[in-house]
């Protein structure tokens, strides 16, 4: 008897802690729609830079499996060839690096420099690299999708050369780096190739590195070398624009379905076309869409650059003067990652039955989560701007406003905005007059500069 009534103890003992388990995972399931730097987890760590993510897919975003984080690369380094299972955004805080992208096809489809305020767009599968010849540390935001990837929200890179992680000094940061070509025999790669075993073991050898390696030294002693590096960008741009002419033109037929309306030779396989310019964009370079006395925007859709519809990612850059506001607006269509570049606000989120999802203050560094359909409403604060970058889960991203000359509450019959809030008219043209002649930025008012002073 005494047995029995140990073990219902036992029992009784087990199932409150699995309730309380339960009760503590739910709590610890709520959204985060703030992530801060601090949370930035690294899966590559070396002296020439670093790959660092938020960590999987963003639970604010059902049934979306995006994931955002941090890229570097200091002067002097190289970002070793390499495909991933999703779709890359990049935009360059920072800094600037020459690039360059394959099609899955084999042929070299984009030699660019990016530098701060480009956008480079690398589509799942296409084999990339990074060079930086110059004498600054890039740094860029990204942004990826990974609904078609082994793991939600998180990549799976696939590197062409490079040593066995588990063989460099920073293993514990860079799993998964070494070559693809190791796991395979030496034997049947010399099969492969037509060439010695004593090759593919030299070709798989000679590079210690993995990930991110250091070029060779401008400064050495052998003029040559130097000599060599400096011609390396040249003479990889040059050709690759020449092989991505001549692809065109013997009709390789590598044309989107979308873009011209009807489907290409290659189609089916997934190509887009070998234009040099078409996977970077220069967005802070361009002409603004909407400026006025509260700032500017800068939209990046899939008409601006096509490439955006397969990556079904867009884009928006926004730089507000003191005080200025953008919102109440909700995207339609889109989930958004919004990264703050500099400066400081604040941002709040209103979900349904009018519940306040988020109120902070934000600062650069932060990246705020904004599902589709959520209201936001973003201030810069009233000392400095507010410099953001904001990347949606759409080619072609809608969104709502309820406030400007767009608002869908100046928009909408009187008639139906007075009996819904139940006002009178004299209240309701207070509201309608206000902001006719601003569209998405509201400036700071006058009698809120004027308390300032």
């Amino acid at each position: 008897m005494e047995v029995q009534h140990t073990m219902l103890r036992a029992l009784l003992l087990f199932s409150a802690l699995c309730a309380m388990s339960a009760i503590t995972l739910a709590a610890g399931a709520a959204p985060q729609y703030l992530r801060h730097t601090g949370d930035l987890r690294e899966l590559i760590k070396a002296e020439g830079g670093s790959v660092s993510s938020w960590g999987g897919a963003l639970e604010e975003f059902p049934n979306a499996s995006l994931g955002a984080g941090m890229v570097t690369l200091e002067a002097g380094f190289m970002m070793l060839p390499e495909y991933s299972d999703c779709h890359y955004f990049l935009y360059v805080i920072e800094g600037s690096a020459h690039v360059g992208l394959m099609s899955p096809v084999g042929f070299p489809t984009n030699a660019r420099r990016i530098e701060q305020g480009d956008v480079f767009a690398i589509p799942r599968g296409w084999a990339s690299w990074a060079v930086n010849c110059g004498s600054s540390r890039l740094r860029a935001f990204a942004a990826w999708d990974t609904s078609e990837g082994h793991a939600r929200g998180e990549c799976m890179h696939f590197h062409l050369a490079g040593s066995s992680s588990t063989s460099t000094a920073a293993a514990e940061h860079q799993k998964d780096t070494g070559s693809i070509l190791r796991g395979f025999s030496k034997d049947l790669l010399a099969k492969a190739w037509d060439v010695d075993v004593s090759h593919v073991e030299s070709l798989l050898r000679s590079q210690r590195g993995s990930a991110i390696v250091r070029l060779p030294s401008r400064s050495g002693s052998s003029p040559a070398t130097s000599h060599a590096l400096d011609q390396i960008v040249h003479t990889w741009m040059t050709t690759t624009t020449t092989i991505s002419q001549l692809a065109m033109g013997v009709g390789m037929g590598l044309v989107d379905d979308d873009v011209n309306g009807k489907q290409g030779a290659s189609s089916a396989f997934g190509m887009w076309p070998l234009s040099g310019g078409e996977f970077v964009y220069n967005l802070d370079r361009s002409s603004a869409d909407v400026a006025n006395k509260g700032g500017k925007v800068w939209f990046l859709n899939a008409h601006r650059m096509p490439v955006l519809r397969q990556l079904r990612m867009g884009a928006h850059r926004a730089s507000l003067r003191p005080g200025a506001v953008i919102g109440p607006v909700w995207s339609v269509n889109a989930h958004h990652i919004v990264y703050v570049i500099s400066g400081k606000g604040r941002v709040q989120i209103a979900g349904p039955d009018g519940r306040n999802e988020l109120d902070a203050e934000v600062r650069a560094g932060q990246v705020v989560a904004i599902p589709r359909f959520f209201a936001a409403l973003k201030v810069a604060s009233e000392g400095e701007r507010l410099e953001m970058i904001s990347v949606g889960s759409s080619s072609m991203p809608w969104s709502s406003f309820l406030s400007g000359s767009t608002s869908m509450l100046k928009n909408m019959p009187l008639e139906v905005v007075t009996h819904a809030f139940n006002i009178d008219r004299e209240l309701e043209e207070k509201f309608r007059e206000k902001r006719r002649d601003v569209t998405a930025i509201l400036p700071q008012s006058e009698s809120e500069r004027q308390k300032d002073v």
